[in-house]
């Protein structure tokens, strides 16, 4: 059970810590742009990989053709799914989870006995089974095990870091045992914890909150990153000032002072020549959420970039090296580059010392190289 007291002390923390990193109070969990930047994620990942399966379409006569098994394949190796690690994210010499399904495409007589074991997951009610089968094919692989299930009913099934969320709820005075203890019990009890975050997260915010939404915080909360952004967060802000507390929060979301220094030190797009400031986007370098407080407004951890720019910068799609010239992600084609109107001649127009460290953030940590 979990523990009222440490629960509502977390929570203080949390809701003051979101509260300085995106300018707007806790509400619900999807309308505040810092909760769901980190964490919203996991609803595009259920509804792309539910379109993919399309399970209410298969019938008896799928089975054995393939198209379960292609179909599963592809709901877990979504470019977007951070909550299964799949093949690009694993080292070269270590099978990915789903090994069984990538080999079963060119055997028949397994890839009947997968159709068969998904088929009875999505279509029938007795979960245990289910859970128990998927055992015995795949092994023990718990966080795939529960993405199957999440993927099945996000009402009552959520996806496991066992590691992570072990240590979360440790933080909220339940000793429970996760790292491997894989079985269909110790996942309900898992999913029942997760009820009564929900249940008290419900009661606080005094608006309904989501299973998911219970997940995310539990994860949030689960390390020392968050104690030292909610102690960092408490003892800044009681240095600050109202008008320096409100030039913080305007510069996360480009307004305020930050913006107009951003302006008056480019004049325009720092890599085109666009001058409309309506169509100009003050972007950080270094993002808001990682930078203490002098960071979050030195104007050289900005940027003044067109939308295109700013959205392809701020994703990790591109970044630029010292010398300002830019450099393309592996994830970001020739094509969809130019369709938006980016392309590999582009560089900085100007690029001062004091950048650098920035830029060299971005690329070791937001640039996605492969």
């Amino acid at each position: 059970m979990i523990d009222k007291l440490l629960f509502d002390r977390l929570f203080e923390k949390f809701k003051l810590s979101v509260y300085e990193q995106s300018g707007i109070p806790l509400i619900t969990f999807n309308s505040n742009p810092f909760t769901e930047e980190r964490e919203g994620y996991k609803y595009d990942v259920h509804r792309e990989a539910r379109k993919i399966l399309n399970f209410g379409k298969w019938t008896e006569y799928s089975i054995g053709d393939g198209t379960i098994v292609k179909n599963i394949i592809k709901a877990i190796e979504l470019p977007n799914n951070n909550l299964v690690r799949w093949k690009p994210q694993y080292p070269k010499k270590e099978k990915p989870p789903h090994q069984i399904l990538l080999l079963a495409i060119k055997n028949s007589k397994r890839l009947d006995e997968l159709d068969n074991l998904f088929f009875n997951l999505y279509h029938n009610d007795d979960d245990n089974s289910s859970f128990e089968n998927i055992i015995n094919v795949f092994g023990k692989k718990y966080s795939l095990i529960a993405y199957f299930l999440f993927l099945k009913d996000r009402s009552r099934y959520m996806p496991i870091a066992p590691i992570h969320f072990e240590n979360g709820f440790k933080r909220l005075g339940v000793d429970f045992k996760i790292n491997q203890q894989c079985s269909f019990e110790n996942y309900l009890t898992f999913n029942h914890l997760l009820s009564e975050v929900k249940n008290l997260l419900t009661e606080k915010l005094d608006n309904e909150v989501s299973l998911l939404d219970a997940h995310s915080f539990v994860w949030m909360i689960k390390d020392k990153e968050f104690d030292r952004l909610s102690s960092s967060v408490l003892i800044q802000r009681k240095k600050l000032t109202k008008k320096e507390r409100e030039t913080i929060t305007k510069s996360r979301i480009g307004q305020g002072p930050f913006r107009k220094d951003l302006i008056k030190y480019w004049g325009s797009c720092s890599v085109t020549s666009c001058k409309n400031e309506s169509l100009l986007t003050a972007s950080h370098i270094k993002p808001w959420t990682d930078s203490d407080l002098k960071e979050a407004i030195d104007v050289f951890n900005g940027f003044l970039l067109s939308p295109s720019l700013n959205s392809a910068f701020d994703s990790g799609l591109i970044t630029f090296n010292d010398l300002g010239k830019i450099i393309f992600s592996k994830q970001l084609s020739d094509s969809d580059a130019n369709v938006i109107g980016i392309n590999k001649k582009m560089k900085l127009k100007m690029l001062h010392q004091n950048h650098k460290n920035y830029l060299r953030y971005h690329r070791e940590n937001i640039f996605k190289e492969s």
